[in-house]
């Protein structure tokens, strides 16, 4: 997802690999909730079904990286495939 500022440069916000990942980076003291809702949203509006967010002001990387899975119901993929 790309956002093009006031003073006219774009910024990307998330990246998204080959339609099935998309990928938030961040450099918090710790994330929160409201972090893992932007990412949901994002899951949500691509129709993707697995993101990461991605914390870069950690000691270790690995304890920077959270797994975030959208689980839309039955129903709704099944709508999804009439359209």
């Amino acid at each position: 997802m790309l956002y093009t500022g006031t003073l006219g440069w774009t910024v990307a916000t998330a990246w998204t690999w080959e339609g099935k990942v998309i990928v938030e980076m961040k450099s918090v003291d710790r994330l929160l909730p409201v972090h893992k809702a932007q990412l949901l949203s994002y899951l949500r509006l691509a129709r993707c079904k697995l993101g990461l967010l991605i914390n870069f002001n950690v000691t270790r990387l690995t304890a920077g990286i959270v797994r975030v899975v959208n689980c839309f119901p039955e129903s709704q993929r099944s709508q999804r495939s009439l359209r």
